[in-house]
């Protein structure tokens, strides 16, 4: 059975490079915008792994999705990469840490991504 990615980003262009990899690779991938759209998914969906941008629009940006994941039953135990183009700021590496994420930048290299991406889902 293929392993679910849920990817939430609001960057069709980001959605479609990491999407394709992953798709390329043999996982099934779904898509969200923002955190709200990602939490609701993740609920439905209860991917093996979640992929979030670090910013996006709207009240919630990954840390803040990624602290309200980890608080819900159904959301509690997925993994979760943040991902992010930018330096992480102090506030956000704390709550990577405290929550037991990943991280991950968008320059990474593909081999050394789907390494991660097979580790997150324990193959």
């Amino acid at each position: 059975m293929k392993k679910k990615i849920l990817m939430i980003d609001d960057d069709p262009l980001i959605q479609r490079l990491f999407g394709g990899r992953l798709g390329n690779a043999g996982y099934d991938v779904e898509y969200a915008h923002n955190g709200q759209e990602g939490r609701d998914q993740a609920r439905r969906y209860q991917p093996d792994a979640i992929l979030m941008d670090v910013h996006m629009p709207g009240d919630e940006d990954g840390g803040a999705t990624a602290v309200r994941m980890r608080g819900e039953d159904p959301t509690k135990s997925i993994p979760i990469s943040l991902l992010s183009s930018a330096d992480l700021s102090y506030e956000m590496e704390k709550t990577i840490k405290e929550l037991g994420v990943e991280y991950m930048h968008k320059g990474i290299e593909e081999k050394d991504f789907l390494d991660r991406i097979k580790a997150m889902v324990g193959e």
